[in-house]
C-alpha cells in the first residue's frame, strides 16, 4: 500500500512539474495576421517590422517578408503591436484576444509621397536618342527635387566585409539615381521618413549586387 501510494504521489508530482514547465505552450493560442495595401487591395510590398509590446518587458521585434503573414502564439488576453514599413504609414494595433478571431487581415495605409520618391528613383531614364534621354533625366531630377528636402540625410548601405555606410547629400543622391549606368533595378529602400510638410527628410537604401538579387 505504501509503495503504491508513493508511486501515485510521484506520478502526480511529475505530471504537475510537466504542466508547470510547459504551461506557456499548453495554454498559448496562435494568431495569424496578414497585411494588405489599403488602396490597392494587394499584399504589402515592403518588409514589415512588427514590435510586440508586453507589460514590464522590452518590445520584441519581428521582421516579416513581403506577402507573408505574421504568426504569434500567446496566452495573454491583450496584444499590442506597432507595425512599420518604408512605404506605409506606421500603424499601432491593440487587440483584446478573449474573443478575437485566430486569423485577421490588417490594412496598411500607403504613403504615396514615399512611394513616388521611390518610383522616381528607380525610373528608367534611357531614351531613344541623346536628346530624349537628356529630357527624361531632367524631368526625373525635377521630380526628385520636389520630393526631397534640401536638408535630407541620406545613407547608402554596403553589404561588404566592413558593412560600410556612406552619407550622401540630396544632389549626390539625385545624381546617383539619374545616372543611366547605375543598377537601379536592384535599389532597395530600407527606410524613408518625411516631415510634417511631406518632404522626404531621411533615406536609407542599398543597391544589391546581382548575386544577392537572385537569392
Amino acid at each position: 500500500m505504501k509503495k503504491n501510494a508513493w508511486a501515485m504521489i510521484t506520478s502526480i508530482l511529475i505530471i504537475i512539474t510537466g504542466v508547470l514547465g510547459f504551461k506557456d505552450e499548453i495554454f498559448s493560442k496562435e494568431y495569424k495576421y496578414c497585411f494588405t495595401d489599403a488602396d490597392r487591395g494587394v499584399a504589402v510590398i515592403n518588409t514589415l517590422e512588427i514590435k510586440v509590446f508586453k507589460e514590464n518587458e522590452s518590445p520584441i521585434l519581428f521582421k516579416i517578408n513581403p506577402g507573408e503573414c505574421f504568426r504569434y502564439s500567446t496566452k495573454d488576453k491583450i496584444l499590442k503591436m506597432q507595425i512599420t514599413a518604408p512605404f506605409y504609414e506606421p500603424l499601432t494595433v491593440n487587440r483584446s484576444l478573449e474573443n478575437a478571431p485566430e486569423e485577421e487581415m490588417i490594412e496598411m495605409k500607403p504613403d504615396d509621397y514615399k512611394m513616388a520618391a521611390y518610383y522616381f528613383s528607380i525610373k528608367d531614364v534611357k531614351g531613344g536618342n541623346p536628346e530624349e534621354q537628356f529630357a527624361l533625366i531632367k524631368q526625373k531630377r525635377k521630380q526628385l527635387e520636389n520630393l526631397i528636402s534640401n536638408s535630407a540625410v541620406i545613407y547608402q548601405v554596403y553589404d561588404n566585409d566592413t558593412y560600410g555606410i556612406e552619407t550622401l547629400d540630396k544632389q549626390k543622391y539625385i545624381t546617383l539615381v539619374t545616372t543611366p549606368t547605375t543598377s537601379l533595378k536592384n535599389l532597395k529602400v530600407i527606410e524613408m521618413k518625411k516631415d510634417d510638410k511631406g518632404k522626404i527628410i531621411s533615406i536609407k537604401f542599398k543597391i544589391a549586387n546581382t548575386d544577392e538579387k537572385n537569392k
